[in-house]
């Protein structure tokens, strides 16, 4: 199985979410899932099939051995290559997800290794301190300690991806930059503008950068870094395209 690092840069502002029922507020995610992805290669390879009558069934296809799309994403996308979420990062580098069980200061929130303009008291796990509190709570008497261990103030949930920069060993505070933009909903009847009907969509602006990774065989890799170049790298990603997002 070979690995291979995926970098994502939206040339447009990008809505990776969906549309709330009960909300005009269309609220998107902070990374592209690995499925997104995979689904729209899959749809930029089936623009060149050679044989169209086969697109519903793939695996009767005569020619399917020398079709990317079945090479590289395969019968009912159980085979060919695999995507991991691509998360926002800076500098090329993977970024990583919080666990539920991190913490930090909720006066000096943040990594020490972040220090800019404003002082951080660092993040901790309490992953293993609950676990033996909890196999232990009936024979010992355990003070679980969960404050700030630099002032003593209490803590809260750490949410933000953040980046290792391996050759400095620190951790970085992480997160993409949005902006809202607010546009007037279409009638699905007259497919025109429906009056008095507005929606706000929150958006990633262009410019972001994600990282992700790819596995497959030594020829899916290849193959797949081929298919890319002939493309010149451009996919379309997310929701809201049509109105000029996700490229």
């Amino acid at each position: 199985m070979a690995e291979a690092k995926l970098i994502v840069r939206s040339k447009q502002p990008l809505y990776i979410g969906k549309r709330k029922v009960l909300s005009r507020f269309m609220e998107t995610e902070d990374q592209i899932p690995g499925s997104r992805i995979r689904a729209a290669l899959a749809l930029k390879l089936l623009e060149e099939c050679k044989a169209p009558e086969f697109k519903e069934n793939h695996a009767d296809c005569p020619q399917k051995e020398n079709c990317p799309f079945w090479v590289l994403i395969g019968n009912d996308f159980k085979n060919g290559v695999r995507f991991t979420d691509a998360r926002p990062s800076l500098g090329n580098e993977f970024s990583y997800p919080t666990l539920s069980t991190m913490k930090t200061c909720k006066v000096y929130p943040g990594f020490k290794a972040d220090r800019d303009d404003e002082e951080k008291h660092g993040v901790f796990d309490i992953a293993i301190p609950s676990i033996v509190t909890e196999e232990l709570k009936d024979t010992l008497i355990i003070l679980y300690y969960q404050k700030c261990f630099e002032c003593g103030e209490e803590t809260k949930p750490y949410t933000k991806t953040f980046i290792i920069e391996e050759e400095k060993k620190s951790s970085k505070d992480l997160r993409t930059k949005r902006r809202s933009l607010t546009s007037v909903g279409i009638d699905r009847n007259t497919e025109t503008q429906r009056e008095g009907f507005l929606y706000s969509l929150d958006v990633i602006n262009q410019g972001t950068e994600f990282v992700g990774r790819v596995f497959g065989t030594d020829e899916e890799i290849l193959l797949l870094e081929e298919k890319i170049k002939e493309i010149n790298g451009t996919l379309f990603l997310g929701g809201e395209r049509s109105s000029g997002y996700g490229r």
